[in-house]
This record gives C-alpha cells, sequence and structure tokens, in this order.
C-alpha cells in the first residue's frame, strides 16, 4: 500500500498527508522546508534525545523562548490524538533563535502568544500537525495571517493514526520534524 500522498503545493503551503505511520516512507520522515534542510526520521534515542518537553497545554497556551539563549535543541510533545500542534520557529542569521510551541485542541490555539513569540514571520517556518483534515485549513490560515509566516513556509502535516495517540517532535539541527 501507499503509505503517504507526498507534498502537496496546489493549496499554497506544503501539505504531506500519512495514511500509514507504520510503513517504511511514511517513518522515513519530513523536515522543515529550509536551507540544507534533509528528509531523516527524527529519533530521540533514550527517551527525549535532549529535546524539551511540552504537555497537552491549552490552558497555558504552549511555551516559547529563544532556542540559543534557552539552549533548547528541539521540542516534543506526547499523547497526540484529537489534538493540534501549531510549531513556528524563526530561522535568522544561520540559526534558530525564537519558537512557539502548543498542543492543544481542535482550534484551541493561541496566536496571540504566537504573535508576541515570533516577531519576524518571514524568517520562520511553521508546521501544523492534526489527525484528519478537518480545520488545519484554519490553523494554517491563522498562522499566515496571524503571526505572518508566508504560506510557502508552512507545512500542514495530517496523521491518519491508528488508536494509539504518537509522539511528535521538532529538532532545530537540520530541521527535523516528525512522528517518534
Amino acid at each position: 500500500m501507499h503509505s503517504t500522498s507526498g507534498y502537496d503545493m496546489s493549496r499554497g503551503y506544503r501539505y504531506y498527508e500519512v495514511k500509514n505511520i507504520h510503513a517504511t516512507r511514511a517513518a522515513g520522515g519530513l523536515c522543515l522546508p529550509i536551507p540544507g534542510g534533509t528528509t531523516c526520521r527524527l529519533v530521540l534515542p533514550g527517551g527525549s534525545g535532549g529535546l524539551k518537553h511540552e504537555a497537552y497545554s491549552s490552558d497555558t497556551g504552549g511555551i516559547s523562548g529563544d532556542a540559543k539563549k534557552d539552549k533548547v535543541a528541539g521540542l516534543y510533545t506526547t499523547s497526540l490524538s484529537g489534538c493540534q500542534i501549531l510549531g513556528i520557529f524563526t530561522y535568522d542569521g544561520g540559526q534558530w533563535t525564537s519558537f512557539f510551541f502548543q498542543h492543544c485542541l481542535a482550534g484551541g490555539y493561541n496566536m496571540t502568544k504566537a504573535k508576541q513569540a515570533i516577531t519576524n514571520g518571514n524568517s520562520s517556518w511553521a508546521v501544523v500537525v492534526q489527525r484528519g483534515e478537518f480545520g488545519i485549513e484554519d490553523l494554517v490560515d491563522a498562522t499566515y495571517r496571524i503571526v505572518g509566516v508566508p504560506k510557502r513556509q508552512i507545512t500542514a502535516y495530517q496523521a491518519h493514526m491508528d488508536t494509539n495517540p504518537v509522539a511528535f517532535g521538532v529538532r532545530f539541527n537540520g530541521g527535523y520534524f516528525g512522528e517518534v
């Protein structure tokens, strides 16, 4: 069976649909569309692999910071089922700087906090993740309109997960993201 539909740019942003997360091609992973980005699977050796954990955060509105100053290698969350993830990351001067990351109920994202954290949308890249397509277009549109991330720099990742929730993470070095 074909495991993925691949990238679809017809929507103005990268849309990637994973139909079977256990298939080889899907497990091969995805990458943020950055210069020098790779297509390797994100692997968290021995657990977090140095990534900062962000739990489900509809009540707190996500986390933000400066990857360089805070010495954050990346972020990950667990127990993704019927939720959404919004990750926005600024690449400035050859390094990752500001970031915003939220794991929330579908439609519960905090664009006000995202806009405060990401001051230069044109130099930022975003990934939006959810199970199923319903609502993913709204999240992409809000990321573009409110935060200012160009649509060509947004990747929407739709997972057709089985009944088990999965973990999802982003590693700044190399721009990797994917299910773990």
